[in-house]
C-alpha cells in the first residue's frame, strides 16, 4: 500500500469531490488523478498553515523554514506538495531547495528556479 492512500483521506475526497473508487487506478493525468493530487496538496498546505498559525501564536519571532523537493512543478504530482502555494502563502522564513546533484548546471538551476520562486521576499 502506497503511502497516503489511508481509507479515511480517500473518503474525504469521494466526499468533497463526489469522486468514487480507488485513487490509485486513476489514470495518469485525468480529470480524476489531477483532483486526487491537488486533494492531497490541499491537505499538506493545510497542515503547514495550521503549523504556521500555532508557532505564531507560541512566538511570533520563531523562525520557519523547509527543505523542499526542487523539481517545483513536477513534485505537485510526485511528492503531493504544490510548493508554488506554500511559497506565496509565506509560510516559511526560510525555504532551502534539496537540490542534491553532481551535476552543479542542474544545481545552478534549481537555485534560479527558487530564487524566482521566492522573489524579493527574504
Amino acid at each position: 500500500m502506497k503511502v497516503g492512500y489511508n481509507e479515511d483521506i480517500i473518503k474525504g475526497f469521494a466526499q468533497k469531490t463526489g469522486i468514487t473508487g480507488d485513487p490509485r487506478k486513476f489514470a495518469v493525468n485525468s480529470d480524476n488523478y489531477k483532483k486526487w493530487v491537488q486533494y492531497r496538496c490541499d491537505i499538506v498546505t493545510s497542515f503547514v498553515g495550521e503549523v504556521y498559525d500555532m508557532v505564531r501564536s507560541i512566538d511570533s519571532d520563531l523562525w520557519l523554514s523547509a527543505a523542499l523537493y526542487p523539481d517545483v512543478d513536477t513534485d505537485k504530482a510526485r511528492i503531493l506538495q504544490d510548493i508554488r502555494t506554500l511559497s506565496e502563502k509565506d509560510y516559511f522564513d526560510e525555504i532551502f531547495s534539496m537540490s542534491y546533484n553532481i551535476d552543479n548546471k542542474y544545481v545552478k538551476q534549481n537555485v534560479e528556479l527558487y530564487v524566482d520562486l521566492i522573489g524579493g521576499r527574504s
